[in-house]
């Protein structure tokens, strides 16, 4: 299933800007974010970030969510990419 991605356009004082899911707790009030469209998994959520803002990375805890769900079901993480 396909969810809906998020990047913040106010950078982080290290000047990165972070990519989260949306129902992220960490997502910015909506009009500090731009709309990435729907993804299946947050590094193909990342692309368009990365185009918008070099220093775009994912949420760690958007991330460290899919990761562990992936590792729940059995998937093996290299099918990460």
């Amino acid at each position: 299933m396909a969810n809906r991605y998020f990047v913040d356009k106010v950078p982080h004082p290290n000047g990165s800007h972070e990519v989260h899911v949306e129902g992220c707790s960490l997502l910015p009030e909506s009009h500090e974010c731009r709309l990435l469209g729907y993804h299946h998994r947050p590094e193909t959520a990342l692309r368009p970030a990365k185009t918008l803002f070099r220093r775009a990375h994912l949420c760690a805890y958007c991330a460290g969510e899919w990761q562990f769900n992936l590792i729940a079901q059995g998937e093996p993480l290299e099918r990460r990419a």
